[in-house]
């Protein structure tokens, strides 16, 4: 049977029946195919054979999902490689191949890579074969390319015999199912600003001359100036960016998928509006938190080898519009978008979350929010638009517009502000001596296990969708009041008593993040990474 299993693997070996393959045996109802009795499978010819397989010819294989295809083509340098660029899913290591069409209307004219004969480089793969995966390769030849005219399209295998595109939807299926190429066109920057530089430093210097000391230390304070400007406009520079598509959007701004010219480094872009003094300071807050706790725990993790990892996404500049009325947060880009997304997927697949899995993600977040909370860091908005995963589906905290470092020797702040759902009882009911809210590391717990519970149950544990036109006082009070519904019974017990742990009303009672890593099948999943 294991030899089943390692032939049936992918599907690709031309098996006569697919079902639930393991290393025990299957029912037999589980099984797709034509039952048949070795001796007459041995004594058909092949012709038989062939009529009778052929149904069940696309069952074999794992057909693969293309969503986006581009090319990189350098147009200044007549010796570079095409570089293109795969997003899908299904597609299989070490046995991908690329058709590429010259005219999507007719299918003629294709070319596949790699050739089936002459040197070539290997498809690379990233990520699971049943998630998102991206796949790159290079094409030393391009002189086939017509780069001026959109007519490609492009299609995939992991047989070399079915190409599929769209849906995993092959020609014959929907003449549409190629994907069209995207043609990206770069070229080398030719950098004249130094020798104008150099020109004026030189006619500055021949003006200067002769002048009075007070007039020379004029001109150096302006010079420093100057550079400073210089400064400032080449880092703009740096970022000026291709836009490739929006990937999200919050209360206070849009966030844009952007590539560096120069660098060709792909990057999150959030943009704000920058016109009134409270939006400049809300922007202004924003970056210099995220700065501080990204330096906080860069300078934990040199320190310990237990925090190998900085769970927060990393602030890379910023800079703003010619007109300075937006502002452009330039941030560390996360490959496999938020957890929302992930659960949006799940619930469009019909699929849910494993036990195993979800101890994973639980561990790897209380890592992200203990590394905060032993700093004295609330990151104040936890939801899953705010959890972000990078290509192997490693978390980063994003979005700390309202995190707050907490003062020596305090151990609450009275900042408000949060996401309705997701706020903690305290914070909408709970007054202290002073008539303040005090919001503790508590509330990210909380806001931790509503979040869970809508990865495990795909919904909130005290809302459902008929409940869109509840007022704010029957949301409170049902948050306040009321005990979250039941997980899902085919989840364990353990995983079902952390959550409830997370939601538990009183806050001083409520578990910690530092506990949640104590956890055994926390600990087991970390182990596991």
């Amino acid at each position: 049977m294991r030899q089943v299993v390692e032939f049936c693997q992918y599907g690709t070996q031309g098996e006569y029946v697919k079902g639930n393959y393991s290393d025990t045996y299957s029912d037999e109802s589980d099984l797709i195919g034509i039952p048949m009795n070795l001796n007459i499978f041995n004594s058909s010819s092949p012709q038989t054979i062939e009529q009778q397989q052929q149904p069940l010819e696309l069952l074999w294989n794992d057909l693969g999902i293309l969503k986006s295809a581009s090319v990189i083509v350098n147009v200044s340098n007549p010796n570079g490689k095409l570089i293109f660029n795969l997003e899908g899913q299904r597609m299989i290591p070490g046995q991908l191949s690329v058709k590429i069409e010259k005219n999507r209307r007719n299918y003629e004219n294709e070319i596949i890579y790699p050739p089936e004969d002459g040197p070539s480089i290997p498809i690379q793969i990233d990520g699971e074969i049943e998630s998102e995966q991206k796949a790159t390769f290079e094409m030393n030849d391009y002189k086939w390319l017509n780069y001026k005219q959109k007519i490609y399209g492009v299609l995939i295998s992991n047989d070399r015999n079915i190409f599929t595109g769209k849906d995993g939807l092959t020609i014959e299926d929907d003449e549409n199912a190629a994907v069209p190429l995207e043609v990206i066109i770069k070229e080398e920057d030719v950098d004249d600003e130094p020798e104008e530089e150099e020109e004026e430093q030189e006619e500055q210097e021949k003006k200067g001359k002769g002048l009075t000391v007070g007039i020379i230390v004029g001109i150096v304070v302006g010079a420093l100036v100057i550079v400073a400007v210089i400064i400032i406009i080449i880092i703009v520079a740096i970022v000026i960016s291709k836009k490739i598509k929006k990937i999200g959007k919050g209360a206070f701004g849009t966030v844009f998928q952007m590539k560096e010219i120069k660098s060709q480094r792909i990057v999150a872009i959030k943009e704000v509006d920058y016109d009134t003094d409270e939006e400049k300071q809300r922007f202004h807050k924003e970056v210099s938190v995220m700065r501080d706790v990204y330096h906080i725990l860069q300078q934990a993790s040199s320190s310990s080898s237990q925090l190998p990892f900085i769970h927060v996404v990393e602030p890379l500049g910023y800079f703003l519009n010619e007109d300075e009325d937006k502002a452009y947060l330039v941030l560390e880009y996360c490959e496999n978008g938020d957890l929302r997304k992930y659960i949006y997927n799940m619930k469009n697949l019909g699929t849910e979350i494993t036990n195993t899995k979800a101890f994973q993600l639980i561990g790897q977040i209380a890592v992200a929010l203990n590394q905060l909370h032993m700093n004295g860091i609330i990151h104040g908005d936890i939801k899953p638009e705010n959890i972000l995963l990078t290509q192997y589906f490693q978390v980063k905290l994003s979005d700390f517009g309202l995190t707050r470092k907490l003062q020596e020797g305090r151990g609450y702040t009275t900042n408000r502000g949060g996401t309705t759902y997701y706020l903690a009882p305290e914070l909408l009911h709970g007054q202290s001596a002073h008539g303040k809210r005090m919001k503790t590391i508590a509330a990210d717990i909380w806001s931790f296990g509503i979040m869970l519970f809508e990865l495990l149950a795909q919904k909130h544990p005290f809302f459902d969708s008929n409940d869109i036109n509840l007022s704010p006082l029957e949301i409170y009070n049902r948050i306040i009041d009321e005990e979250p519904t039941d997980l899902p019974d085919h989840y364990s017990n353990n995983l079902k008593k952390l959550i409830r742990q997370m939601l538990i009303k009183d806050a001083a009672r409520r578990i910690t993040a530092e506990a949640i890593l104590e956890d055994h099948d926390v600990v087991f999943s970390q182990t596991k990474n």
